[in-house]
């Protein structure tokens, strides 16, 4: 899987074992997928907020589609909120899911959204955490 941002719009790629693929392209508004650190303004970007960002990746797989903070319209608001490490909260039926795919996901997104860059697992590290939970899963 591919995922892409240019500007607003996001493109995911997803092949299958049949090196077919689809695209699913996605509009979204750009102060509903910020880090802690893009809101600031002032903070250096690292490869850990590419790692924050996948944590907003995360909460659309999990909702089927929406986007966080998608029912808050103000962006000084919702740059508040993820300025002070409030997660979006995710739906009723995602929350008491016991499915283990769900909660592998849920904790996941906990684990890269963490406020604190320094906190934060690396891509390669976070990559590494959810391989062995597929293969705890699924063997």
């Amino acid at each position: 899987m591919q995922w892409r941002e240019f500007q607003s719009k996001m493109l995911v790629r997803i092949h299958s074992y049949h090196s077919q693929s689809f695209h699913i392209f996605i509009n979204l508004t750009f102060h509903q997928n910020r880090s802690p650190e893009e809101c600031c303004g002032t903070c250096n970007l690292t490869d850990k907020t590419d790692v924050y960002n996948l944590g907003n990746f995360f909460y659309f797989l999990l909702t089927n589609g929406l986007l966080p903070y998608h029912d808050i319209s103000n962006k000084t608001l919702t740059n508040e909120k993820i300025r002070n490490g409030m997660l979006a909260v995710l739906p009723k039926y995602v929350e008491q899911s016991d499915n283990p795919a769900v909660l592998v996901i849920k904790q996941a997104r906990l684990i890269a959204q963490q406020k604190e860059p320094l906190k934060r697992p690396t891509s390669h590290q976070l990559a590494l955490w959810l391989s062995s939970m597929y293969d705890k899963l699924y063997s």
